[in-house]
């Protein structure tokens, strides 16, 4: 059960990071580079939101449905 609940987690988190990618290019949270960057192109900052969001909800998910975990 917890390997299928893995599983879930990393098919839904890349399901969900381009549509995160998404949302941080239409309201503007991106890095624009400059002579202190690394990158060349405009970087989206909320990349991280989508794997952060599916790990705790499966991690609630697992708390809740299992009373000794």
């Amino acid at each position: 059960m917890l390997y299928l609940m893995m599983v879930l987690a990393f098919i839904a988190s890349i399901v969900l990071t381009p549509v995160v990618k998404r949302i941080a290019f239409r309201v503007g949270a991106v890095d624009r580079p400059n002579y202190r960057k690394v990158h060349a192109r405009i970087m989206p900052r909320l990349g991280g939101l989508a794997i952060f969001g599916v790990i705790f909800n499966r991690i609630f998910y697992i708390k809740t449905s299992r009373s000794n975990f």
